[in-house]
C-alpha cells in the first residue's frame, strides 16, 4: 500500500475521532486507512489485522451507538474515497460504499432518471445504509432498498489463515455464497464482511413532482386547553388506518414532539406517477389532501408548524406558502420538483447527543401503550439536581410502513418485519460541549427515553415483541437493525440473542451460520453483532 491513504498518530485529524452523533468519540484511535480502490480495501483488512488491530468500518459515521466511536477502537477503515454511483456498460446500476445518500440520489436522478428508495438523511453513508436494510420516502412505492439490490463486491476474511480477498455474491450464487448475498441484504454492517460495491440490475423511474405539506396539533389550545390522552388514543387510530389504506405514492410522518416543543407535527409527502402530468399531479394531490384534511378535522386547531419540525429526518420550511387554500386546508403545502423535495427533506439536524430506540407495529397502539406514550411526553424532566431540562428536541416519530414494503417475504431478504404498518424511532437530543454519559444533562435524557420505552412496552416485559412468540395476536414486530440500540441487548450484559431475536427474527439462525462460515474470526465485531 505505497501509495495508498494511510494516517498513523500525530497525522491523525481531530475528525478522524468522532462520528456524527457528538456522544461517541475515539481517544484512543491509532490508525485510519483510507482506500480508494479495491485492491487497497483488501490490502487495509490485511494490513489492519496482521498488524493486531481489529478494524472498524465507516461510511456515514451515522451510526447510534459507539459501534465505531469508543475508547477501545485502534483502527477505521474509512470508505469515502470510494463514494462513485453510476450505470454501466451492461446496463447495470451501482453505488460504492462511501457514497452518501444526497450523492447517490444526485447521481442517479440527473444522468439516468432513476432512485432508489433509500432515506432522507443527506449525509448517511450507502455502506451501512443499504446494507442494513435501508428505507425512506420513497419505500411504500418500491420497497427497501435491498429489495433492489441484486448483487456485491465484498471483502472476505473468513480465518485467520487466509488473507482477505474481494468476491462477487449476486442472485445466481449458489451454496455459502448465496447465503452470504442474502445476509448482506439486511444484517450486513459490523458481520460478514466489507462491502465496497453495491449492484442493481434496475432501479425505479424518479418521479418528477412531490406535494410535501405539513401539519402541526398543539399540545395547548388559544383557550388553554391540554391535548387529552384519549386525543392522543384517536390520533395514533387515525395514523394507523393512514398508513394501511393510504396510497402507496404516500409517506407520512407523525412527529409526537414532547410537551416542552408546544405542539405535535405531521409531514406528507405526496409523490408523482409516471406518465403524471403537473396538473393532473396537482389535482390529484388536492384530493388526498382534502381526505387527509377531513381525517385529521376532529382535532382542535390544527394549523401550520409554528416551529421547525425537528427530529431524523429534521425538516425546514423557512418560506411557507399554501398551496392549497382553494380547498381550505390549514397545513403548510408546496409543490415541488423532485428533486427540490430532496432538498427540502434531506436534512438530519446539527451534530448534537442522541439516543434511539426503534419497533414496528403492526395495528394499532393498546391502551397501555399510549397511556405510557402520553405520560412519558408530558412529563416534566429535571436533573438529578432538581434543574428543569428542556425536551423539546425529544420525540416519538411514527412513519407509514407497508406498501410495496409488505410485498416481499419475510425469509427473502435479512429484514422478516414485513407485515408492519408503521415503524416508531424514539429520539431524544442534547447540547453539550463536552460528550459526557454520566453529565447531569445527557442523565436526565436517557433516564428519559428508557423509562418511556420500558414503559410503551412494559406488557412485553419492557421491549417489543416478536411475532413468532406464543402470543397468538402480537401487536409489535420487533425492532431496526439501522437504528441499533444496546439497551435491549448485547454482547457485554448476556442478552445479545434477545436483540437479535429483534432484528432478524426467524432468520437469525441462517445469518449465524453464515457468520461462522464467513467471518468465524469475527473481524469487524461490535457489540450486537451477528453470534
Amino acid at each position: 500500500m505505497t501509495d495508498a491513504i494511510i494516517r498513523v498518530g500525530d497525522e491523525l485529524l481531530a475528525s478522524d475521532r468522532q462520528g456524527f452523533n457528538r456522544r461517541w468519540n475515539a481517544p484512543n484511535l491509532h490508525t485510519v486507512y483510507v482506500p480508494r480502490t479495491d485492491e487497497e480495501v483488501v490490502n487495509a483488512i490485511n494490513l489492519a489485522i496482521s498488524s493486531q488491530l481489529n478494524p472498524a468500518v465507516v461510511s456515514g459515521r451515522h451510526c447510534y451507538e459507539n459501534f465505531v466511536y469508543n475508547e477501545t477502537s485502534t483502527a477505521i477503515i474509512e470508505m469515502a474515497a470510494l463514494n462513485s454511483a453510476g450505470k454501466m456498460d451492461d446496463g447495470r446500476y451501482f453505488i460504492e460504499a462511501g457514497c452518501s445518500n444526497w450523492h447517490a440520489y444526485r447521481e442517479l436522478l440527473f444522468r439516468h432518471g432513476v432512485t432508489l428508495p433509500a432515506g432522507s438523511c443527506y449525509s448517511v453513508g450507502a455502506g451501512g445504509h443499504i446494507s442494513g436494510g435501508g428505507y425512506g420516502l420513497l419505500s411504500r412505492l418500491h420497497g427497501l432498498t435491498i429489495d433492489w439490490v441484486t448483487g456485491f463486491d465484498v471483502v472476505v476474511k473468513p480465518d485467520a489463515s487466509q488473507p482477505a480477498r474481494l468476491i462477487h455474491v449476486n442472485t445466481s450464487s449458489t451454496d455459502n455464497e448465496a447465503d452470504l448475498f442474502f445476509a448482506l441484504r439486511g444484517a450486513g454492517p459490523g458481520n460478514f464482511g466489507l462491502i465496497v460495491r453495491y449492484y442493481f440490475d434496475s432501479l425505479p423511474v424518479a418521479p418528477e413532482y412531490a406535494f410535501v405539506t405539513a401539519l402541526a396539533i398543539p399540545w395547548k389550545t388559544s383557550t388553554g386547553s391540554q391535548f387529552q390522552e384519549d386525543e392522543l388514543a384517536s390520533l395514533l387510530t387515525v395514523w394507523t388506518n393512514i398508513a394501511q389504506n393510504a396510497d402507496p405514492n404516500m409517506f407520512g410522518l407523525l412527529k409526537l414532539n414532547h410537551i416542552d416543543a408546544s405542539e405535535i407535527q405531521i409531514v406528507v409527502q405526496l409523490s408523482s406517477e409516471v406518465g403524471d402530468t403537473k396538473f393532473d399531479f396537482e389535482a390529484r394531490s388536492r384530493e388526498y389532501f382534502q381526505k387527509l384534511q377531513s381525517m385529521l378535522g376532529r382535532f382542535l386547531e390544527v394549523g401550520p408548524p409554528n416551529r421547525p419540525v425537528y427530529g431524523h429526518p429534521a425538516n425546514y420550511f423557512p418560506t411557507p406558502f399554501n398551496a392549497l387554500e382553494s380547498v381550505g386546508f390549514s397545513g403548510v403545502s408546496q409543490l415541488l420538483t423532485y428533486y427540490e423535495a430532496l432538498q427540502t427533506l434531506n436534512g438530519e439536524g446539527s451534530n448534537e447527543s442522541g439516543k434511539y430506540k426503534s419497533a414496528y407495529m403492526l395495528k394499532d397502539f393498546t391502551p397501555t401503550m399510549v397511556k405510557a406514550m402520553y405520560e412519558g411526553l408530558t412529563k416534566k424532566v429535571f436533573t438529578d439536581e432538581g434543574e428543569p431540562v428542556d425536551m423539546s428536541k425529544s420525540l416519538v416519530q411514527i412513519d407509514t410502513y407497508g406498501g410495496a414494503i409488505n410485498k416481499v417475504l419475510p425469509t427473502e431478504t435479512a429484514i422478516p418485519q414485513r407485515n408492519a404498518v408503521t415503524k416508531l424511532q424514539y429520539q431524544t437530543y442534547w447540547s453539550e460541549f463536552v460528550s459526557d454519559d454520566n453529565s447531569l444533562l445527557s442523565k436526565a435524557h436517557l433516564k428519559w427515553i428508557r423509562e418511556l420505552y420500558s414503559a410503551v412496552y412494559s406488557e412485553s416485559g419492557g421491549i417489543p415483541e416478536f411475532p413468532d412468540t406464543e402470543k397468538p395476536e402480537p401487536t409489535t414486530a420487533g425492532c431496526y437493525y439501522n437504528y441499533p440500540d444496546i439497551d435491549i441487548g448485547n454482547a457485554n450484559d448476556g442478552k445479545l440473542q434477545q436483540a437479535l431475536r429483534l432484528y432478524f427474527g426467524q432468520n437469525l439462525p441462517r445469518l449465524q451460520r453464515t457468520k461462522n462460515y464467513w467471518n468465524k474470526m469475527g473481524y469487524f465485531n461490535n457489540q450486537q453483532s451477528i453470534a
